[in-house]
């Protein structure tokens, strides 16, 4: 599965308007008892929050596992960078995890 989404967004705070792009992609895997997918995602934004030349990226991938019909596991991990003129790129790195239990 692919995805993409472009935006532009008004801030009544900035001089700019937010322009965001992401695109994505999911495939399924075969090899496991259950249904499983793995993803990857790519964010990226420009004059964030209406700031001229404030951009910023953000890289995750991450998997499913469909333990149970309601319950899916997540794992993730991701990597964003916020990039500011006349100012030190400001990294970040995350992982998470989680149950999702559906009623």
């Amino acid at each position: 599965t692919l995805g993409a989404l472009y935006q532009v967004a008004d801030y009544d705070t900035g001089t700019e308007d937010e322009k965001g792009m992401m695109v994505s992609a999911s495939m399924g895997l075969a090899n496991f008892a259950k249904p499983a997918s793995v993803y990857a995602q790519y964010n990226n934004t420009s004059d964030k929050g209406g700031v001229k030349d404030v951009d910023a990226d953000q890289i995750v991938v991450g998997g499913k596992y469909f333990y149970k019909e309601n319950m899916i596991a997540h794992a993730y991990a991701g990597a964003s960078t916020i990039e500011q003129p006349g100012s030190t790129d400001d990294d970040a790195f995350a992982i998470g995890g989680g149950l999702e239990y559906l009623f």
